[in-house]
């Protein structure tokens, strides 16, 4: 199946050795809404843990307030994350949460270890579910309920849509969203690691 040539906001529809009747044509309307509201819950989903990242570099680079100055950096905080950390894609500011994290943290290198890991599998997934066109299986008999199966096509293969592969995600991004707040409870903010000139 050549996936380039299908839109992933439309997705196609296929069939092993079965002709597809109007119970699939039917099917297929609702379960292209229903991937779309997926593929939106995800995309959602990354939006949040990517900004909780950039607060995250943001705060180890150049803490909002400081004893001395409490306001001083405020200005300059934002300034860095607007303007500078957009500049970045993900994989990159994951790449440069994880060398933060580990100069400030040097104890804590397994818990960084699978930060990064939690932060790279939910980025996989962002990144399949953004661009990766969808083909719906049709079955000879409904099964579950559903005359048709989701997969994401994607380079190396088709990916089932399966509720194990959400509820998967989901879990990642739930612990990857603790293990940041854990860190950040840590002192991130409170103690700025010297920079070397």
């Amino acid at each position: 199946m050549p996936h380039y040539n299908v839109n992933p906001t439309d997705g196609a529809l296929f069939a092993n050795g079965i002709s597809v009747g109007p119970q699939h044509n039917k099917a297929w309307g609702a379960e292209r809404e229903r991937i779309q509201r997926i593929r939106g819950e995800v995309l959602s989903a990354v939006f949040e843990i990517e900004s909780s990242v950039d607060y995250a570099i943001g705060d180890c680079v150049l803490p909002r307030k400081t004893i001395r100055s409490p306001g001083s950096l405020v200005k300059r905080h934002y300034l860095f994350q607007n303007e500078i950390l957009t500049h970045f894609d993900f994989r990159m500011k994951i790449e440069i949460m994880g060398s933060l994290l580990n100069q400030r943290f040097p104890r804590q290198q397994e818990q960084i270890r699978k930060l990064v890991s939690l932060l790279n599998r939910i980025r996989d997934v962002r990144n399949r579910m953004a661009h990766s066109p969808i083909y719906f299986e049709a079955f000879k008999k409904p099964a579950s309920g559903r005359w048709l199966r989701p997969h994401l096509m994607t380079q190396k293969g088709m990916i089932h849509l399966s509720d194990g592969f959400l509820r998967e995600f989901r879990e990642n991004s739930l612990e990857a969203v603790a293990l940041l707040r854990q860190f950040m409870r840590l002192g991130v903010r409170k103690k700025p690691p010297e920079i070397e000139i």
